[in-house]
C-alpha cells in the first residue's frame, strides 16, 4: 500500500499499523495515542516538527523503555518519537540493525534481527543548529 511495506507493531498488548519506511531519517515513530495506552506514560516533550505534502506536524519523544514486537520481530524501545500520526513508522536508523529480505513477485517481505539481544529502537538526539 503506497508502495511501502506494512506490518504492525505490539506493544503491551496493543497493535498499531506501522509502515517501513526507509526514505524517513527517523528510527522509530509511534502515533500519539499510542503513548496514552502505555504504563507508565511517557512524558512527551516536542522535539521539533516535520511536514508531508499536506501538512506540518509537531514530534515529540519520550522515554517508554519497554519489549515489543514489529512483524514479530521482538525489539527494545528506549526513547521513542511520536507525532499525530494514524500509524507508526519504522524510518532508516531503525531499519539499520535488521535486514530486510523482498520477494517482489510474491508481493512478500521479511524483517530479520540479529541473533542474541533484540534491537533497541531508539530516538537519536538531533544536533542542535546555531
Amino acid at each position: 500500500k503506497n508502495g511501502l511495506p506494512e506490518t504492525e507493531i505490539e506493544i503491551a498488548g496493543k497493535r498499531y499499523p506501522l509502515h517501513v519506511d526507509s526514505g524517513s531519517p527517523g528510527t522509530l515513530m509511534l502515533p500519539t495515542s499510542a503513548a496514552d495506552a502505555l504504563s507508565p506514560k511517557p512524558e512527551l516533550r516536542e522535539v521539533g516538527k516535520a511536514r508531508t505534502v499536506d501538512k506540518e506536524f509537531s514530534i515529540y519523544v519520550g522515554a517508554v523503555n519497554s519489549n515489543a514486537t514489529i512483524a514479530g520481530v521482538p525489539v527494545r524501545l528506549g526513547d521513542v518519537a511520536f507525532a499525530d500520526l494514524p500509524f507508526a513508522n519504522l524510518g532508516s536508523q531503525g531499519l539499520a540493525q535488521f535486514t530486510i529480505v523482498i520477494d517482489v513477485a510474491n508481493d512478500q517481505w521479511l524483517l530479520i534481527a540479529s541473533a542474541g539481544e533484540p534491537p533497541l529502537l531508539t530516538a537519536r538526539p538531533r544536533p542542535k543548529v546555531g
